[in-house]
């Protein structure tokens, strides 16, 4: 994928977990806080959300909320 067109742009994106979810791995351009690997929750109906920054052409900040209720 071509990210340097996106370069300034944010969302957030809501997951609602159908029971299925399987191993999530994030590309190399994610980053997230202090480097650490999302604790993704896999509990059938947990809704969580990631929230994305293209900072550069090779880096996308990441955070992630998991199993709100």
């Amino acid at each position: 994928s071509n990210i340097s067109s996106n370069v300034g742009k944010s969302g957030t994106i809501m997951l609602t977990n159908s029971g299925a979810l399987g191993t999530v791995t994030l590309p190399s351009t994610a980053k997230t806080p202090l480097g650490l690997t999302p604790d993704w929750v896999t509990d059938s109906g947990a809704v969580s959300l990631i929230s994305f920054y293209v900072f550069s052409s090779t880096q996308v900040l990441i955070n992630y909320l998991g199993d709100f209720k």
